[in-house]
């Protein structure tokens, strides 16, 4: 997941990664919520701060949405905070990063619905000069997701932004542990390889109070809806073209491409808010860059309705290195488009010193990473990396190798493209062997901390791929 990457990943280029957060200029105003408390009812088992400003859109989202209040809960011992630029310490007199994100996506998403000029205006204030999110293509998004909802005659526009917003409060909360405990209690295993989508699904009704609250006809294109969790993935072209195989095997861009669209649009919503917790007033990440990109992917999605997954994948493939001056027909340009998205760059100057630095490496490294980070020909029977793209992140981001971006890319690619090459060789090698489960997925969590704080210790070092997945340096 995106919020994954970017929690193991430490931001310094906030004009690549960062996330929506939309102004609350319109709806503060200075009003006290001392009344405005007492109109909530307490939420069972939380501590709820009496809210200096006119937050009560997000106490009223609380109450329509009681599984928000499951941040808290699993948040009991985070440090007392009065931050008034923080949703959570408005609501719970402490900061929840996760809440946070999480209401910032539903804003975004009420945005993009319904946003004018002026909200559009603080989404980009914070934006650095030459990135910003265009008003057209504001508004062309806004026209679009707007002509879709036209076409859902079931349901009112009002139950729709409804549906929506559980949509994303699915997807927040599903990655607490309140939700691993509440299927156990149902008899559900559940363990670190779990695919937990079909199983929150199958049990919306027992787990999540506010999916009751739905009318049938919510519930029923919610449960059709295709909430991906990998278009993080394809983004930043982790893998191949098995990373478009589930969506093709649903086969929903055929049969109703209108719940893709809304799936998406819940997906790009979520994206928005992930960062809420460090910006409320503007957008740090949707920029125009972020918005074609998605733009792309989308696109690319939809070519599945008649075209194989590689056609999808190349596409994309293709637009990205073009954005890169680089030549997707090439093996070594493929590995640096992908290395380029990986690291979100967008421009041909940034192309250009990827492919200088890459072609410093000695003959042997040069070979192993182009053989390796080839996704074409990748061995789609061993499941993708996690963390690998917050490994290259944490190293471009890392000031002790390098004042200026450039020099930090160039050790980026000495430092960690080797490293990682070899790790995915020695899977590879060792699930041939069957000395390595080809279901569970290397781990570099590690890793990226290591890049974080110990860079050099990636140079020579040797490492060990755990049973869980998890790889580790040798001190």
């Amino acid at each position: 997941m995106w919020r994954t990457l970017l929690s193991h990943a430490k931001v310094c280029s906030l004009s690549r990664f960062c996330i929506i957060t939309i102004s609350l200029v319109f709806c503060i105003g200075g009003a006290f919520l001392a009344q405005a408390k007492s109109d909530h009812p307490q939420i069972e088992g939380v501590e709820q701060a009496p809210l200096a400003l006119d937050y009560s859109w997000v106490q009223d989202l609380v109450q329509a949405y009681p599984e928000l209040s499951w941040f808290a809960v699993e948040n009991q011992e985070a440090a007392s905070s009065s931050d008034i630029h923080h949703y959570s310490s408005q609501v719970f007199n402490r900061s929840i990063p996760e809440f946070d994100c999480a209401i910032m996506s539903i804003y975004c998403m009420r945005t993009f619905l319904e946003g004018k000029y002026e909200d559009y205006l603080e989404l980009v204030s914070h934006q650095s000069m030459g990135t910003e999110l265009q008003w057209q293509s504001f508004v062309t998004n806004q026209n679009h997701i707007q002509s879709v909802i036209s076409k859902f005659e079931l349901l009112s526009k009002s139950e729709l932004q409804k549906l929506f917003e559980f949509a994303i409060v699915f997807n927040e909360v599903s990655k607490t542990k309140i939700v691993k405990q509440k299927l156990n209690e149902l008899g559900v295993v559940v363990d670190s390889q779990t695919d937990l989508l079909p199983l929150l699904l199958a049990h919306a009704t027992e787990i999540f109070p506010s999916y009751k609250r739905l009318d049938p006809n919510s519930q029923s294109y919610f449960n059709k809806m295709f909430l991906m969790d990998n278009f993080d993935q394809i983004i930043r072209l982790e893998g191949g073209p098995e990373m478009f195989s589930h969506l093709k095997e649903s086969n929903i861009i055929k049969e109703n491409p209108l719940l893709f669209e809304m799936g998406f649009f819940v997906y790009s919503s979520s994206l928005a808010g992930t960062l809420g917790h460090l910006n409320q007033k503007s957008s740090l990440l949707y920029t125009e860059d972020l918005h074609q990109c998605l733009s792309a992917v989308k696109n690319s999605c939809f070519l599945l309705k008649d075209q194989s997954e590689l056609f999808a994948y190349n596409h994309y493939l293709n637009k990205r290195a073009k954005w890169l001056g680089l030549d997707a027909g090439s093996p070594l340009h493929r590995v640096l488009t992908r290395i380029g998205a990986m690291l979100m760059l967008y421009r041909p100057e940034e192309g250009k010193v990827l492919k200088e630095s890459l072609l410093k490496l000695s003959a042997e490294d040069l070979a192993l990473v182009v053989e390796e980070f080839n996704s074409i020909h990748k061995d789609i029977n061993i499941k993708m990396p996690t963390c690998l793209p917050a490994v290259l992140v944490n190293l471009s981001n890392n000031i002790c190798l390098g004042e200026i971006q450039k020099d930090r890319l160039e050790q980026t690619i000495r430092i960690g493209l080797p490293f990682l090459a070899k790790v995915l060789r020695f899977q590879k090698e060792s699930c041939h062997l069957h000395n390595m489960n080809t279901h569970i997925p290397l781990n570099f969590d590690n890793i990226a901390k290591v890049a974080e704080n110990e860079p050099e210790k990636l140079k020579g070092s040797k490492f060990e791929v755990e049973s869980s997945g998890n790889v580790v340096i040798h001190e």
